[in-house]
């Protein structure tokens, strides 16, 4: 019994000696097996993250796109509106210079009006002067001569008439032009 007592810690010291040199090996299997598992689950994450990114990334692509396509249709409106831009000034600038052309043209007109005026105004007042001294002298005549000199009274000059006809047709190509300005200002 002592044989098989001692053969038995014989064996138990030989297995004690055995673990303990597989205890190094075992705790290093141990730290790499939960080295494995970690990484199995950060792999895991990482599997997820990179699907997530995969679907982030085809939505911004799309997103791009979409911004892509709107600037296309912005960069079309504002060109556009440029050549729209460009149209109006230009009509701007044509009709300005026409009204520029049509205040001449009214100008020029009532500035001869004004002429024509002032020489009606000044054959008038000389035409009633010349009247109220035809009407003082004969005053100073006695009855009896007044009967038998007729009142005189001036004609128009000529050159009145003449005017007259100018003005006439100023009229005219004033009413023509101020035709033709109000309806291209309708249009």
């Amino acid at each position: 019994m002592q044989a098989s007592l001692l053969t038995n810690s014989k064996q138990i010291t030989e297995i004690k000696a055995k673990n303990k040199q597989g205890e190094g090996p075992l705790k290093m299997n141990r730290k790499l097996r939960d080295d494995m598992k970690y990484a199995l689950r950060q792999h895991a994450k990482d599997q997820m993250s990179l699907a997530n990114l995969k679907l982030k990334i085809t939505s911004l692509r799309d997103r791009i796109r979409k911004l892509e396509r709107e600037q296309e249709e912005i960069d079309a409106r504002f060109g556009r509106v440029l050549q729209e831009k460009k149209g109006l000034e230009h009509r701007f600038e044509n009709i300005t210079m026409e009204v520029k052309a049509h205040a001449e043209l009214k100008n020029d007109l009532l500035s001869k009006r004004l002429a024509d005026l002032e020489d009606q105004l000044e054959y008038k007042v000389k035409t009633f002067f010349d009247v109220k001294k035809l009407i003082l002298s004969q005053r100073k005549l006695n009855c009896n001569n007044l009967s038998k000199e007729p009142l005189l009274i001036h004609p128009l000059p000529i050159n009145y008439y003449q005017r007259s006809n100018n003005l006439l047709k100023l009229r005219m190509v004033w009413s023509r032009t101020s035709d033709t300005l109000s309806t291209m200002q309708l249009k």
